[in-house]
């Protein structure tokens, strides 16, 4: 029986995406789990002891890490003092700065410098879109445009691969039903004021405000304390991944208005259960809607509410199904997997 190649994955925590990029590994490697789960900086150091002794004193063939930082520091710089090859995914707030709400890791410091390090000793970068390689954001004024790893690192020599996310439509069944929520959001963070801002949750605000016979649903964040919702507008805690579809299924529009994104996984899941799609022009988003839904090319209020009244006029059962199409034809789990397990090998020695 032929012995598979070990795999040490490296996370800061079981979020969906890493679970099931494990899963996708699982295929074709022995995959063993090494979380990080810093939430404070003081944990940091022990946590990469931790790190340290796991890596140095076990037998492994390659390190796949989800997402830069400080737990790729090490990671990276062990494989490459040992010759084995180290692959940083990466996933948004690791590719860019956004100074004037501290997002981003290159947009603080030691973080910035620690994650530059990280993809300097690593073998591969296989960022989730090429728009984190190098993109141009004018969604909003207030930061630099320029975003983007080679925007930041422009002396970056590592190998960068982009391999996009991918989903699996039967966990995604479509609604050719009723649907009695007009807008839908995900949105996952703290309750502060930036968040609102980052995630665009304040555009529906102020969309609800203006619109009171809409009814708009956002999860993930619970209702902030800093500004005034209007009463149809409900927020909700996060809810657990199996009970996303029932929120999307029930949907007719699902809002993505943030000022950065990578790709989006609520996007994707969204459209798969015939959601329009309403997203602002950043990341991989206009390129994963297309003709399948609306996009809003700058920060405007009364832009928004026009182009969320373009989506909801698009609401049907055909747009539904184009919807849920898109994502099937062009970002199906299996192309996930064939290439991200490809990039691993041939990455092996």
């Amino acid at each position: 029986m032929k012995v598979r190649p070990i795999v040490v994955h490296v996370h800061p925590g079981p979020s969906s995406f890493v679970v099931k990029d494990r899963r996708l590994m699982e295929h074709a490697f022995e995959v063993r789990d090494l979380p990080f789960p810093w939430r404070r900086k003081w944990q940091v150091p022990f946590l990469m002891v931790d790190q340290a002794i796991r890596l140095l004193f076990s037998r492994w063939d390659a390190v796949v890490v989800q997402f830069g930082g400080y737990h790729a520091l090490l990671p990276s710089l062990i494989a490459r003092s040992k010759g084995r090859p180290c692959i940083i995914i990466t996933g948004g707030t690791d590719c860019v700065s956004f100074p004037s709400l501290r997002y981003g890791n290159f947009a603080r410091e030691p973080l910035g410098r620690i994650t530059r390090m990280g993809y300097r000793w690593a073998r591969v970068i296989s960022p989730v879109h090429d728009s984190l390689v190098r993109a141009r954001n004018t969604y909003r004024l207030d930061d630099p445009a320029e975003q983007g790893l080679m925007v930041h690192m422009p002396d970056l020599r590592t190998r960068v691969s982009v391999v996009h996310n991918g989903y699996s439509a039967a966990s995604w069944p479509l609604n050719e039903g009723p649907r009695d929520i007009d807008v839908v959001s995900v949105a996952l963070g703290d309750r502060r004021p930036s968040t609102l801002v980052l995630k665009g949750i304040d555009m529906l605000i102020q969309a609800a405000t203006a619109k009171p016979d809409l009814r708009i649903v956002v999860i993930g964040l619970g209702s902030p304390n800093t500004v005034e919702v209007p009463e149809n507008i409900t927020f909700l805690p996060p809810v657990p991944n199996d009970s996303l579809s029932s929120y999307y299924q029930r949907a007719k529009v699902y809002a993505q208005l943030s000022l950065s994104e990578g790709f989006p996984n609520a996007l994707c899941e969204a459209m798969l259960c015939g959601c329009v799609p309403l997203v602002s022009a950043v990341g991989a988003m206009p390129e994963v809607v297309g003709d399948a839904g609306v996009i809003v090319p700058l920060r405007d209020t009364s832009l928004v509410i026009k182009q969320l009244d373009r989506a909801l006029s698009m609401v049907s059962t055909a747009n539904a199904w184009k919807a849920r199409r898109r994502v099937e034809a062009n970002y199906s789990e299996e192309r996930r997997a064939t290439e991200l397990i490809g990039l691993i090998g041939s990455s092996l020695p």
